[in-house]
């Protein structure tokens, strides 16, 4: 007897198949984070470092940045000041309002989370071939950068 064929359900279209790389980069990244010594953080937290990160905004503009209320951010700031990796200053244009910078320590985890994705990224070249990487990253930025 067969089983019956439900549509949708047969392949991963395109959509799929990038949030399935973008899970496994991810997931590589915090391994190898946790590896690093930044075990104290949850993906959660990596959030706010996305592209451009949370240095010289204010909390309001990040939460803006990553589709989410300034109430659901504060808990995530107060963790990551609490393990030094953030601060939060005035604004000099504003004695009531903050502004976020990140602490040597903060700064030292971008720059492991690029060294590392820079190692993730000679791995999939490798594993690619380096002419399929580079059309995969002109495809990738064509997809993102060009009109929806």
């Amino acid at each position: 007897m067969s089983s019956p064929s439900y549509p949708g359900l047969t392949a991963p279209m395109i959509g799929a198949r990038l949030r399935l790389a973008a899970e496994r980069s991810h997931a590589l990244l915090y391994a190898r984070l946790r590896d690093a010594g930044y075990s104290d953080l949850r993906p959660a937290h990596f959030a706010l470092f996305q592209f451009p990160g949370p240095h010289g905004v204010r909390p309001v503009e990040l939460a803006a940045r990553l589709g989410m209320t300034k109430q659901a951010l504060t808990p995530l700031l107060n963790d990551l000041e609490r393990f030094g990796y953030l601060e939060r200053r005035r604004a000099p244009d504003d004695g009531r309002g903050r502004v976020l910078w990140l602490t040597e320590r903060g700064l030292a985890f971008v720059g492991a989370i690029k060294e590392i994705m820079t190692g993730i990224e000679a791995e999939w070249s490798e594993r690619l071939g380096a002419d399929r990487f580079a059309t995969l990253q002109e495809t990738l930025q064509e997809l993102t950068e060009g009109p929806a």
